[in-house]
């Protein structure tokens, strides 16, 4: 299937299902900084419990990390929520998430949608 964008107010929720590649990953960031709620966003919410396969290498990962580092310029603080069904893909992201610190957007690790909506949606940045 690849993936399903839902927007809550300027916040997109994107869910991911089957064996995921760079493409439907990119394909996803697209329409999210393609759209005009791009600029009012205050998080994105990522969740890949569903994915059966993440087939992505680290050149991959780090080029959606410079994507999103570029995307940072127009929106300067984001909140982007992971979720991953198993905790270990982690350790596979960790380029992703040394570029992101190089921006102000913040970038967490989560194991269900609950516990990354909610610290989404805490006041505090």
């Amino acid at each position: 299937m690849g993936f399903n964008t839902k927007w809550i107010n300027s916040n997109p929720i994107v869910t991911y299902s089957g064996v995921v590649n760079y493409e439907i990953i990119n394909n996803s960031n697209n329409v999210i900084i393609g759209d005009a709620r791009f600029d009012d966003m205050k998080y994105q919410i990522f969740d890949r419990s569903q994915v059966d396969k993440l087939v992505i290498t680290q050149k991959e990962l780090e080029m959606i990390g410079v994507l999103d580092k570029n995307s940072a310029v127009w929106n300067k603080k984001v909140k982007v929520a992971l979720i991953f069904n198993d905790l270990k893909i982690e350790e596979s992201i960790r380029k992703y998430q040394e570029i992101m610190a190089q921006t102000q957007w913040k970038v967490k690790v989560f194991e269900n949608f609950k516990e990354a909506e909610k610290w989404c949606n805490e006041q505090s940045f």
